[in-house]
C-alpha cells in the first residue's frame, strides 16, 4: 500500500503568540473489511509564533542535533538525522530524466548493511516515516517526515538511487454523473516500461458560459498513479433554464512541466421536465439509449457484454457483505472464450484509456459504476465479468435437546457466507450423510454470514434423527 497524504492549511485563528493548543485528526475507515465506527485519531502540539505563524511545541524537551541535506544527486547516499517534523530536499536529475527512485533504510550502520557512513546514531521506526516525491515545476523534491515525538532524533540511511527513464504520460476522463448529478473528473498515469509516473497538481471546474452551479469539492491531487483518480463535483443548472445548453469545464494543471495541462469540457443541457442536468449528444448515435446493452443487475459469476455510450452506468450487484469485495474484470471488446468469457458479438470495442470503473458499497449491497468518456465513438463494447463467489460448507453444527415441558431441537451453526441454507433430516442410522430421497426437507431459509439458530419442536416417535445444513450460494430465487 503507497501512503496517502492531504496537507491542509492551518492558521492560528483565535489564538495569540505564545498560546500552545492541539491541530486534531480524526480519520475513519470506510470500504471493504472497514469498521466506519473504528478509526484514528491524531494529534499535534503547536504554539504560536511572534510573528504568528505556527511551529511545533515539545512540551518536555525541544529536539535538537537533526540534519538532512538540502539537495542530493544520483548516486548519493546520506545519513538524514531527524526529529519530530517534515524536510524537504532537492533532488537534482539528468535532463530527461523522470521520476528519482528513493530506498530508505532504518540507521546508518555502513557496508554491508547500506550505503551510508557508519553512524552511532539511533535508528528509527520502520513504520515511523514517510517519504514523498514530487515535482514543485522547477526540481524534484524529497519530502521526509518523521512522526514519532516519542523518539528524537533518530536516524536514516537515504539513498538517491537514480532517475527511472521517461517514458510516462497522463491519461483524463470526465462525464457527468446523470443519475448523481456530478461532474466526475478521472485522471492516472501510464508508462510503457511499467515505470511509476506519479502526477501532481490540480483541478479547477467552471462552467461556459458562467452561471452553472458549481460545489464544493478539492481540486487538489499528490501523487497519482497507474490507479485512475476520481473526482466528483456537485452540479446543477443555476441560472441557466430548461432546454438550455452549456459546457462544464475542467482542467487540470500538473505541477510537473513533462506532463502537459488538459481542458476537458461536457456539453450539457438542462432537462425540461426534471430541470436538472443530462449529457448533449451531438451526434446523436446515443440519444434515447440507442445502441445501449447495460444490465439491469449482476451475480457473481456473471459476464455480459456490455455496449456503452458516453455516460457513467451505476449497476447493482448482489452481493451483501461489505467485508467481501466483487472481484470485477473488464476488457475492450466481446470475443468469447478464450479470450474473455462473454458470448462473441459483432460490436466495436472501446479504446484501453477510454473506460474506468469501481466497485463501491452502498450500504446494503454492492455495485459497479462503469464510466466511458469518448463521445467521439461510440456505442462500443466492453466484456465485464465478475468471479463467482467461494461456497463454503457450514463445519461446526451443532444439535441440541430440551427435554419437556420445552421438548425442542435446536440447531446451531456459523453461515460462511450468504445464501439458501437447506436444513434436512432422515432417521435412517445407516445414512451416508448425503441427502437424497430418504431425506427430509425440514426448512430452507436465505441467511447472510454470521451464528445461527433454527428450532423445531421434538417429536416422541423419532428415538434417532439425523440431520445435515447444505448451502445453496446461487439459488434461482435470488437470479
Amino acid at each position: 500500500m503507497e501512503p496517502f497524504t492531504v496537507g491542509t492549511p492551518v492558521r492560528p485563528g483565535i489564538f495569540a503568540p505564545g498560546e500552545v493548543f492541539e491541530i486534531v485528526a480524526d480519520i475513519d475507515y470506510f470500504g471493504p473489511g472497514s469498521d466506519p465506527f473504528e478509526g484514528q485519531v491524531c494529534y499535534e502540539n503547536v504554539i504560536v509564533t511572534p510573528g504568528n505563524t505556527l511551529e511545533l511545541w515539545d512540551p518536555v524537551v525541544p529536539c535538537t542535533g537533526d540534519y538532512v541535506p538540502a539537495s542530493m544527486v544520483p548516486g548519493q547516499a546520506e545519513c538524514f538525522h531527524v526529529c519530530h517534523r517534515i524536510y524537504e530536499t532537492v533532488l537534482f536529475y539528468n535532463p530527461g530524466g523522470g521520476m528519482p527512485v528513493i530506498e530508505v533504510t532504518p540507521g546508518c550502520r555502513g557496508m554491508p548493511f547500506d550505503e551510508c557512513v557508519l553512524d552511532t546514531c539511533v535508528p528509527g521506526g520502520p513504520n515511523d516515516y514517510v517519504t514523498t516525491v514530487y515535482h514543485d515545476g522547477v526540481n524534484w523534491r524529497l519530502r521526509f517526515e518523521y512522526s514519532n515525538p516519542y523518539v528524537e532524533p533518530v536516524c536514516y540511511c537515504v539513498k538517491y538511487v537514480g532517475n527511472v527513464p521517461w517514458d510516462c504520460e497522463t491519461k483524463e476522463l470526465a462525464a457527468l454523473d446523470e443519475s448523481y448529478q456530478t461532474f466526475d473528473v478521472s485522471l492516472r498515469t501510464f508508462s510503457v516500461g511499467g515505470y511509476d509516473c506519479p502526477a501532481s497538481g490540480n483541478i479547477t471546474i467552471s462552467s461556459y458560459p458562467v452561471g452553472a452551479f458549481i460545489g464544493p469539492y478539492m481540486g487538489g491531487f499528490v501523487g497519482v498513479g497507474a490507479d485512475w483518480y476520481t473526482i466528483e463535483v456537485p452540479v446543477g443548472p443555476g441560472s441557466f433554464g430548461a432546454g438550455e445548453t452549456f459546457q462544464l469545464i475542467a482542467y487540470i494543471d500538473y505541477t510537473d512541466p513533462a506532463y502537459t495541462d488538459q481542458w476537458l469540457t461536457e456539453e450539457v443541457t438542462v432537462d425540461t421536465d426534471l430541470l436538472i442536468l443530462t449529457i448533449f449528444d451531438w451526434g446523436g448515435e446515443c440519444a434515447a439509449g440507442g445502441g445501449e446493452n447495460v444490465p439491469g443487475w449482476m451475480n457473481p459469476g456473471d459476464a455480459f457484454c456490455f455496449r456503452v455510450c458516453h455516460r457513467i452506468y451505476h449497476i447493482p450487484i448482489d452481493m451483501y457483505d461489505p467485508a467481501v469485495t466483487p472481484v470485477v474484470h473488464v476488457s475492450p471488446g466481446c470475443y468469447g472464450e478464450p479470450t474473455d468469457r462473454c458470448w462473441m458479438e459483432p460490436c466495436t470495442p472501446g479504446g484501453p484509456f477510454d473506460y474506468r470503473w469501481n466497485v463501491w458499497w452502498t450500504g446494503t449491497n454492492w455495485e459497479l459504476e462503469f464510466e466511458y468518456s469518448n463521445e467521439s465513438i461510440e456505442p462500443v463494447c466492453y466484456c465485464v465479468s465478475i468471479d463467482p463467489l467461494p461456497c463454503n460448507p457450514v463445519t461446526d453444527l451443532v444439535i441440541w435437546y430440551s427435554p419437556p415441558p420445552m421438548a425442542e431441537i435446536y440447531l446451531y451453526w456459523t453461515a460462511p457466507q450468504w445464501g439458501l441454507y437447506l436444513i434436512y433430516s432422515t432417521t435412517n442410522p445407516n445414512n451416508n450423510g448425503i441427502p437424497d430421497v430418504t431425506w427430509d426437507l425440514e426448512d430452507a431459509v436465505y441467511l447472510g454470514p454470521g451464528q445461527k439458530t433454527w428450532v423445531r419442536l421434538f417429536d416422541p416417535a423419532d428415538w434417532y434423527r439425523n440431520y445435515v445444513i447444505i448451502c445453496d450460494c446461487d439459488p434461482p430465487e435470488k437470479k
